[in-house]
């Protein structure tokens, strides 16, 4: 199930947002697109987004009807599916982690203001290097792609 991971961040991020339209067109897109273990999860997934968008649109009876078979779809689930934990739908994927020497892209914010330039630019300012506060170690060096003003 190629991209079915980037799709369920996706569709999960619009659904916690609130935004239950976007979200039920995210997953339903994803199932569609998915074969596998995947599509149950992803179509109980756009199911919930429909239910919830008909709760708030005042249609309670037709959200209890689409929640029932929302609750189906999932009790017939194994119990972890594409990383996600069926029963209280959080992701159990690991937050990325790089190993020595693997390259990375970040996005750092700064507590103040800081003069800066994207590398292509200016290569003197346009790179950095953070260091450990307490231990006063290099942890990391980079390459400033974008420069935020504001």
């Amino acid at each position: 199930m190629v991209g079915v991971d980037a799709e369920l961040l996706t569709g999960a991020r619009l659904l916690a947002s609130g935004t239950w339209r976007a979200s039920h067109e995210a997953f339903e897109t994803a199932w569609r697109r998915s074969d596998g273990e995947g599509r149950d999860l992803l179509q109980a997934l756009a199911q919930l987004a429909a239910a919830l968008l008909k709760w708030s649109e005042g249609h309670l009876e037709p959200a209890a009807t689409i929640l029932g078979r929302v609750r189906g779809r999932l009790e017939g689930l194994p119990s972890h599916v594409s990383r996600v934990d069926v029963e209280t739908l959080e992701s159990t994927a690991q937050a990325p982690t790089l190993e020595f020497n693997d390259l990375g892209a970040a996005r750092i914010a700064l507590a103040g203001s800081l003069a800066a330039d994207r590398y292509a630019d200016n290569r003197a300012t346009g790179s950095f290097i953070l260091v450990d506060d307490a231990t006063h170690q290099t942890v990391a060096g980079g390459m400033i792609s974008e420069v935020l003003r504001g």
